[in-house]
């Protein structure tokens, strides 16, 4: 059944790390961040990171994708893979951490990394960046 209501995000978190908490299934959210200090722009953000997102009130079959954006040129940068989601009850919650592979800084400025369900833009975290001072 295609979405006939679209999630919202609840929490959208960049970090380090998340772990899972093998006994409580809680989940651990380490070194979160919304700026980046590069030594080189253009470069690449030289490190894989994490996304933890919290999605709620949706109600039937959607495809998530995180897209990487340059925010004053609107330019995607990165996509993720597809992922196929199914929203049986709109009060349960879906807690998803997905891999955000190294990636691309074109220019010194804001990036955003954003959530999309289908054609939907549904949340989004707004990285400052900026070359580092020596």
């Amino acid at each position: 059944m295609p979405l006939a209501q679209v999630p919202t995000v609840k929490a959208m978190v960049v970090a380090d790390e998340i772990y899972t908490d093998a006994t409580t299934g809680k989940r651990i959210i380490c070194g979160t961040f919304s700026q980046i200090r590069a030594i080189q722009i253009p470069g690449v953000f030289g490190k894989a990171s994490y996304v933890f997102i919290l999605l709620s009130d949706g109600l039937g079959e959607g495809t998530l994708r995180l897209r990487f954006v340059h925010l004053a040129s609107n330019m995607m940068l990165l996509q993720s893979p597809p992922l196929a989601l199914e929203f049986k009850d709109p009060l349960a919650v879906h807690d998803i951490v997905m891999q955000i592979p190294p990636f691309p800084l074109t220019e010194e400025g804001f990036y955003g990394l954003e959530c999309w369900i289908d054609d939907n833009l549904i949340g989004s975290v707004r990285l400052d960046v900026s070359r580092m001072q020596k």
